[in-house]
């Protein structure tokens, strides 16, 4: 990482070809499971609504499908 770091600020690196969006979709169509920043925020929150339920802080999802099911609301 330090080294791409110096490279980037010794100007080494080219531009990039597309913007975020694309990079985004890129990572999706290869990845679809990804869970993004806006995903593990919607799966916290689930937990949370999950514990107030039953009386506690959370309820910790345990199963990959509960998981990815919370982060995609």
């Amino acid at each position: 990482v330090e080294q791409l770091i110096a490279d980037f600020v010794a100007g080494k690196l080219a531009a990039p070809k597309a913007d975020r969006v694309a990079l985004r979709e890129l990572v999706q169509s290869r990845q679809p499971d990804l869970v993004d920043r806006a995903g593990w925020k919607a799966i916290d929150t689930a937990e949370k609504t999950a514990g107030k339920t039953a009386g506690r802080p959370r309820v910790k999802f345990a199963s990959r499908e509960d998981l990815l099911n919370a982060s995609r609301g």
